[in-house]
């Protein structure tokens, strides 16, 4: 007669169930002690400082300029038709040679149309280096409406910059002539240099103007102080 029995486990012996169970656990409390263990490290360590405070002290500082503003004065006239306001512009060659200096107005723009353009006195300057020369403007207001007025004044030497010139028309008129004066100093073309990371051993330069090509027949009239 055929017999079969089963042998129960021994209970010092964990069953195939038990030992997927105990893996779990196991995993879990490891998972859990290393998430203690980062949080505990992580409030241990400093921070980790900025890179640019790793670089050198005073070694290879490059100093950095900026581009000079294209317009170098804003001039407001507050004039009434019939009335003449003046500009005086001085001018003085910064460059280490002689330059010849071009003058040129551009027509008034404003919401009463173009009232017409600045008139210049001399249109040229030809300073030696280091010296000033004065260039005079100005307008005689025509019956236009009473508004805001726009133009610029430009000044050619080795680039271009200019004066911007607002006119507020009004309606009322006022005696005598007002006149202010703007001073420009102009050399050779300006670059900006700036620092070229990494990390400041290098400088780069760059060309603030487009160089000025002069027309054959440029007006050569010349005016010194």
């Amino acid at each position: 007669m055929s017999h079969v029995s089963v042998k129960p486990a021994s209970a010092g012996q964990p069953s195939l169930e038990e030992l997927f169970a105990l893996g779990s656990r196991l995993l879990a409390t490891s998972i859990d002690s290393a998430r203690i263990i980062l949080r505990q490290a992580a409030g241990l360590l400093p921070p980790m400082p900025d890179l640019r405070t790793l670089r050198p002290r005073d070694m290879c500082e490059i100093p950095e300029t900026e581009c000079p503003p294209r317009c170098v004065c804003e001039v407001t006239w507050e004039a009434s038709p019939g009335e003449t306001p003046g500009l005086t512009v001085r001018l003085t060659n910064a460059s280490k040679a002689a330059r010849t200096f071009h003058l040129h107005a551009t027509p008034f723009t404003g919401t009463g149309g173009s009232p017409g353009t600045i008139t210049l006195a001399p249109v040229s300057l030809s300073l030696p280096a280091g010296h000033a020369g004065v260039a005079n403007a100005t307008f005689t207001v025509p019956s236009v409406p009473a508004g805001d007025y726009e133009a610029e004044i430009l000044v050619q030497g080795a680039y271009e910059q200019c004066v911007r010139v607002r006119l507020k028309v009004r309606c009322e008129k006022t005696c005598g002539e007002e006149r202010c004066t703007c001073e420009m100093v102009q050399g050779d073309p300006p670059v900006r240099i700036r620092a070229h990371h990494w990390y400041d051993h290098f400088q780069c330069t760059e060309s603030c103007v487009e160089p000025l090509r002069r027309p054959p027949d440029a007006d050569h009239r010349i005016g010194k102080l």
